[in-house]
């Protein structure tokens, strides 16, 4: 089944051909919250995208009494992965 932006489209839909994505909520940034524990697996996910023609990807880690929101950590982790 073809997939669109890492959806599986459902039944009766048809997949667009997409040359480029732009990627409006990521947890890419590693070990911030329930997204990748490190960073060969943010990496790989980055790889990911690239090949399915993703452009940008913003990082949108939690901000909850769960996950605390360290902008200076969120920044450093960004700077880290470009």
């Amino acid at each position: 089944m073809p997939w669109v932006n890492g959806l599986v489209p459902q039944d009766g839909v048809q997949a667009r051909d997409v040359s480029a994505m732009v990627d409006i909520h990521s947890r890419i940034l590693p070990g911030l919250d329930d997204g990748p524990e490190d960073f060969e697996v943010s990496l790989e996910m980055l790889r990911m995208a690239r090949q399915a023609n993703t452009t940008d990807i913003v990082a949108t880690p939690h901000a909850s009494p769960s996950y605390r929101y360290d902008p200076e950590l969120i920044s450093d982790l960004i700077g880290k992965l470009k």
